[in-house]
């Protein structure tokens, strides 16, 4: 089921991820920089929508699926995984290590990496990114890698399960799931489930609030203040201070709240219909911009540091930084989409089930 309302949302999301790292760049490197604010750190926070979000559309999309043909299909919802996901991010593993092992080491701008080569093409082909990045400083473009990984983790065992699972226990199991994992995430002995990043249950509350709406329950939107209040709250984790706590376990938890009760809200609000095209455009592209801009920023900081050294004005280095990253990253995504995306994105809609909503 196609959400209109959620595409602005993606493009949104990605290029908070791509100030947060911009600015995250330059003041590590010393390089002039914009004042900071709440939402030039917010990167980390943005993903973690990202997860509730997929966890809101695709479990949506598993359980339409078993309502409506009785079972799930794994092998086409693999399939749709791989041609969706796997391009780009076969592609950008493949640039990182030509950049780590053969580019820096060439231009002397950084030694050969602490791993070896089998290492990274082990732990990143087989979808633990995370813990690659743990094991080891991978470097910044494979870094970005994490979160897709963590995806991958927790749907690779999800579709099998709610295949085997009647569709009449499917909410109640999840959202058991989701209560019980997120406990166990934030006791003090499993400090190996933080150190991976393996925030399972944003995903899994997203797909608890789509089998709600599904039943026609509704824990969102039931009114215009209802939807302003959600929106005010969405925007007070990006814009302010109020909801950063240094507690994982509270932070974790306003969040998982704030963002589950966000996405429904505005898939289904009817007064936000008319969206800008180019906000339509820049979700379309929100994944490329998300899995590039790593990329991109290498290349523009590495410019950014050069001028900085040559005592240019740091306005201008700011400006190039910031905004030679953006449309960077921009038009390397466009470009994605229209040119290698789309051929994978075709093949991607032979694999959908008929029946399925």
């Amino acid at each position: 089921m196609y959400y209109k309302n959620l595409d602005p949302l993606r493009g949104f999301l990605a290029l908070l991820v791509v100030v947060f790292h911009v600015a995250s760049f330059s003041d590590n490197l010393g390089l002039p920089n914009l004042t900071s604010i709440p939402l030039f750190e917010r990167g980390p926070e943005a993903v973690l929508v990202f997860f509730s979000l997929s966890g809101y559309l695709i479990i949506g999309q598993l359980f339409d699926e078993r309502s409506s043909t009785g079972r799930i299909a794994i092998k086409e919802f693999y399939l749709r995984r791989i041609l969706r996901l796997y391009p780009v991010y076969y592609l950008v593993l493949a640039i990182g290590l030509l950049v780590y092992f053969v580019l820096f080491p060439g231009l002397g701008i950084q030694d050969s990496p602490s791993y070896s080569l089998g290492e990274a093409i082990f732990w990143n082909v087989a979808f633990l990114p995370n813990v690659f990045s743990q094991l080891h400083d991978p470097g910044s473009i494979l870094l970005i890698l994490w979160s897709i990984g963590i995806e991958e983790q927790f749907y690779l065992l999800i579709a099998p399960i709610f295949a085997l699972i009647p569709n009449k226990r499917h909410l109640i199991s999840l959202a058991t799931f989701t209560v019980i994992y997120f406990i166990v995430f934030h006791l003090p002995s499993m400090e190996i489930l933080r150190d991976y990043i393996m925030v399972f249950f944003f995903m899994s509350a997203g797909g608890v609030m789509a089998m709600l709406q599904r039943k026609g329950i509704r824990l969102f939107g039931t009114s215009p203040a209802a939807n302003a209040l959600t929106y005010a709250l969405f925007a007070t984790v990006f814009f302010t201070d109020l909801f950063h706590f240094e507690q994982d376990v509270l932070k974790h938890g306003a969040y998982l709240v704030i963002f589950n009760m966000l996405i429904p809200t505005l898939a289904h609000d009817a007064r936000l219909r008319i969206t800008p095209n180019w906000a339509l455009r820049l979700g379309k592209i929100s994944y490329g911009v998300y899995m590039y801009h790593m990329i991109v920023i290498n290349a523009v900081i590495f410019v950014g540091e050069k001028m900085h050294a040559r005592g240019m004005n740091s306005g201008l280095v700011i400006g190039w930084n910031w905004a030679g990253t953006i449309f960077g990253t921009l038009v390397v995504a466009y470009l994605s989409y229209e040119y290698y995306e789309k051929y994978f994105l075709k093949l991607k809609g032979k694999y959908r089930i008929l029946g399925a909503k």
